[in-house]
């Protein structure tokens, strides 16, 4: 689990709110596509990313990359797609998540691959931190000498979940290491950021410890051209906006 985490870790950065005419279906129009949207929906750009949003808080993303390197378009689409079955891979590995569908669809007219994920939100993200330590920190002694105590990561979840302290104590640790690279640095960042995600859970909204989350990811690719949509929820709002959230995804036509 290293470089295809990323694409489970979303960085939106939003600035521009277009606003919609005053029927009920509006038409967002960019560089590369194009797709309508209801009005309850709020349209938010920065610079790749258009984030798609409503007042209740459900949101998906979709991210547009231009392929500088000169690929052909299947090399770029199996590059697109290997990203995905990264995902299937580190699924199938963690104890968290589950891949309840891997299949073939169409974005305006394109073929894409749409994968769909359940996952664990507390749990997992203690999965990650453990797999984290075992795969991208085990140079530091004092990482190895943590872990010592841990032979898999069920037991390294449940005991991290039910004792705050143990985090504490982890957080400690890892606040201490140095980095040489600025890669190694990231790595760091990103097992801080989950720890600190995890106490926050644990310690101040108790309701969110159990929650699963759903997620769909598709990847797209006409020409040099690499459309990705990432949206996930919690299982009612899930639900809930999927039907919104599939007819702007059923909307999207490319412009050439």
């Amino acid at each position: 689990m290293k470089s295809n985490r990323s694409i489970f870790i979303l960085i939106i950065m939003a600035s521009i709110i277009l606003t919609g005419c005053s029927s009920n279906i509006n038409m967002y129009e960019g560089e590369y596509i194009a797709f309508d949207y209801p009005d309850d929906l709020i349209i938010e750009t920065y610079d790749n990313h258009i984030l798609c949003k409503n007042e209740l808080g459900f949101e998906f993303v979709i991210n547009i990359e231009e392929i500088e390197d000169i690929k052909t378009e299947e090399e770029t689409r199996t590059q697109a797609e290997g990203e995905l079955e990264n995902g299937i891979k580190m699924a199938e590995k963690m104890l968290t998540m589950e891949v309840i569908s891997y299949e073939d669809i169409k974005i305006g007219g394109v073929k894409a691959k749409e994968l769909r994920l359940e996952h664990q939100l507390v749990d997992g993200a203690i999965e990650q931190v453990y797999y984290i330590l075992n795969e991208d920190m085990a140079m530091h002694d004092e990482i190895n000498n943590y872990l010592d105590k841990y032979e898999e990561a069920k037991v390294f979840i449940n005991e991290m979940k039910n004792d705050p302290q143990k985090l504490e104590r982890l957080k400690i640790i890892i606040s201490k290491l140095e980095s040489e690279t600025q890669e190694k640095q990231k790595v760091i960042m990103a097992a801080n950021g989950l720890l600190d995600n995890v106490y926050h859970y644990i310690n101040e909204e108790k309701s969110f410890v159990n929650i699963v989350k759903k997620q769909n990811i598709i990847a797209a690719v006409k020409e040099n051209i690499v459309l990705r949509i990432y949206f996930q929820s919690n299982k009612e709002d899930y639900e809930k906006n999927l039907e919104t959230a599939q007819e702007v995804i059923d909307s999207i036509s490319f412009i050439d």
